[in-house]
């Protein structure tokens, strides 16, 4: 099954902002995120974010067919 945004809010929506690519990476490992969302989120850039929805965006930006 493809991942998909929903998939990913889930995961995200947990998650206390501000964060850092790497700290995004580590929560979504304990929250028992899949592998294509871990490798998703491997592949955004290392910036801060400030909430679900900045990295949802950043994810649909870099991989264009999700959403």
């Amino acid at each position: 099954m493809p991942t998909s945004s929903i998939e990913i809010r889930n995961i995200l929506k947990s998650m206390n902002y501000p964060l850092t690519k790497k700290d995004l990476v580590q929560q979504a490992k304990k929250h028992g995120a899949s592998y294509e969302i871990i490798e998703v989120l491997e592949n955004i850039p290392d910036k801060g974010y400030t909430s679900a929805n900045d990295v949802i965006n950043e994810c649909k930006c870099k991989f264009r067919s999700w959403g």
